[in-house]
Parts: structure tokens; sequence; C-alpha cells
């Protein structure tokens, strides 16, 4: 809760019409947000319904910077913004973390999202960058001594966050294997591969539910310090399993496989380039090498072609690569089947699969 008197609020509108005046030329600049979760913060410790309106701050100083120094952008007072008379998650825009549970929890399937302003996963850094700040008699396990929470996200015993993400990782870890991995290398190879199936999922999810999602922002890619957190490229520039994934993902003509739904998955062509074109696709078992789908398609600009279902049953633990060409370029994407626990060996051995699963393109990009 920011001061509100007249010479607090001259300095955050000054700072706003700096900053403004910065960055509005930017050709990726969509709107100005007045604060981050300040609204969602006043409901979420009980203030009054609507008290957020008076927030002098983002009502009044930052949106005359605005209409000041860039009128013709929109501007929003708060992300998410909460209008008067709205539950906290039924705006059109959202910050999707709940509970950080299974990344398929009816909370990330089911967000009524139209455009997630936030979403991401805990993961564990590679034991190597953890042996840069962690001292050697603490390194493993993790409760050995204080290092691992001295360097956990906003680990405050007081205050508005009371639970450590280390124990929330190991939950994490012990959910998608049934138990924590003996060895910190194993442990750190679990904890990222989960990260990276989650933030994989999410935007999938947003790419399938093109037009009625349009767009998502992941947190975050880079860690300012030594730490154990949400971002996919850690502070010594070490990149977690999920810099791949979701580089796969980011690909503007994507394969995807949806939800099981009826004994069916769905496979989805989604383009999001202003390029038509052919495409080319296969889809097998990681293991046996099944093929369970092939065939081409045209894929129309910056839309979405269902290219049918695959029959699986419900349950089954397997995994799945999906190849196409597009344009010349090859392409990788997999996804993975079934409910956990997943055994560890299975999980380390398609780590190194999937490592490995697009050698095809070596020399086209």
């Amino acid at each position: 809760m920011y001061p509100q008197d007249a010479h607090f609020l001259k300095r955050a509108h000054d700072e706003a019409a700096e900053t403004i005046k910065l960055r509005r030329n930017h050709p990726s600049l969509l709107l100005w947000a007045g604060d981050n979760e300040g609204d969602e913060f006043m409901i979420r410790t009980g203030y009054a319904p609507g008290f957020n309106r008076y927030n002098s701050i983002t009502r009044e100083a930052i949106p005359l910077a605005v209409r000041e120094n860039d009128p013709y952008r929109i501007y929003m007072p708060s992300s998410p913004y909460i209008p008067d008379g709205i539950a906290q998650y039924d705006v059109p825009e959202q910050h999707n973390w709940g509970a950080r549970a299974w990344y398929k929890d009816d909370f990330y399937k089911q967000t009524v999202a139209h455009f997630v302003s936030e979403c991401g996963y805990h993961g564990c850094p590679d034991a190597e960058s953890l042996r840069e700040f962690i001292p050697e008699g603490e390194l493993w396990p993790r409760t050995a001594g204080g290092a691992w929470d001295t360097h956990d996200t906003q680990y405050l015993k007081k205050g508005c966050r009371t639970y450590s993400r280390n124990a929330l990782m190991e939950d994490q870890a012990r959910l998608m294997c049934g138990e924590i991995p003996e060895k910190l290398e194993d442990f750190a190879a679990v904890s990222q591969f989960m990260q990276a199936e989650a933030v994989k999922f999410f935007v999938e999810r947003t790419r399938m539910k093109k037009w009625r999602r349009t767009g998502i922002i992941w947190w975050n890619m880079l860690d300012g310090w030594p730490q154990i957190s949400d971002a996919i490229v850690d502070y010594y520039g070490r990149k977690k399993l999920a810099f791949t994934w979701l580089k796969r993902v980011h690909t503007p003509v994507c394969v995807m496989m949806d939800e099981l739904s009826d004994w069916e998955h769905e496979v989805i062509l989604g383009n999001d380039s202003r390029s038509s074109g052919n495409v080319a696709y296969e889809i097998c078992d990681a293991d046996t090498g099944e093929i369970l789908m092939m065939g081409e398609a045209y894929s129309p600009a910056n839309e979405n072609v269902s290219l049918g279902k695959i029959t699986i049953k419900p349950g089954e633990k397997r995994l799945f690569i999906i190849r196409w060409t597009f344009d010349g370029v090859n392409y990788v994407n997999h996804y993975l089947d079934g409910f956990p626990p997943f055994d560890k060996k299975d999980i380390l051995r398609w780590v190194d699969i999937l490592r490995c699963a697009d050698f095809k393109n070596k020399d086209n990009q």
C-alpha cells in the first residue's frame, strides 16, 4: 500500500511520465498497466469491495501521465484489473499461478482467462549451478542447512509469503515420480522435467484455444542472482529443460496434442504466422517407434486446424514424439500422456530421448 499524499502522487506521476517518454515508441508496446497485482492484493487481504478504485496512484497520477504523453494508448489501472463487483478470477486478464500442484489441475485446464499475463512453474537449477552458491556441506539433502532457504525466492518466515518454495518444489517432484529422488542430480532432473512439462502445457493450452484465448506471458526467463526459482535460465546462464520445451512450442507453426476426451486426443495444427503452406507431420510412440498418425495438411495463416484424433486408453503412461515439416524446416514437439506418479527411470530416459529428438534440424536451423 503506497502513500496517497500529494507529494508521493507527484513523484509517481513524474516517474511514469519519464518511463512513458522512454518507451512509447517501442513497436511491441500494447498498453500501459498502472501496477502489478495491486487490485488483487486489496481483495486478497480483505479490503472492502471496490476499495481499489480509491488508489490515487493508479486511478489519477499514472493515467494523467499517460494522457499527457501517450494519449492514444490503452491504459489499464492494474494487472490484473478487477472492476467493482467482479470476482478475483472472473476477469479477462489473469495471473494464473494457483497452488502450483499438478499442472493439469482444473485451475490450469479450465481457466476462463482471455489473456494470461503471468503463469509459471518452479524448477530446480542444475546441480552444477547449485554447487556455485550452496556450501558443499549443505548441498544435499536441501534441509542439511539454511543455504537453500537463503536462496529461495521470497521465503519469508513472517509476512506475505509463509511457505517455502523449496518444500513446494520437493512436493512437486514427489507428485511427479512418487518420491523425492535420492541423488541431487536426479532431483534436479525430475524438477526440471515437471517445470518444462508445465510451462509447455500452459503455452499449448493458450495456442489451442485461439481465438477465445489470445496470449500468455510466462514467468520468467532469467534469474538476476543465484537462486531457486521459476526462471528457465539460471543466474550462471545454464538453461533448464523448460528452455528447450518452450522454444519448440513457440514455433509459429506448431503441431500439438490436446487433452484426453472420450478416449481420444485431438491433434491440433496451430499457425500463428502470416504465412500459409503445407505441413507434413508424424506422431509416434517414443519407446516403441509405433506411428500413430501421419499425413499432410494445409496450414492457413493465423488459424488452427484439426488434424484428427488418436485413440488412447485412459491412464496409459506414454510419451509421443511429434514431428512436422513446414517451408522446408523440420520441427519437433512431444506429448506426455497419463497421470502421476511416473517411474523416475522412465522420466530420466524420456529426458534423454527428447533432448536428442530434433537432431534432424541441425542442417535447417
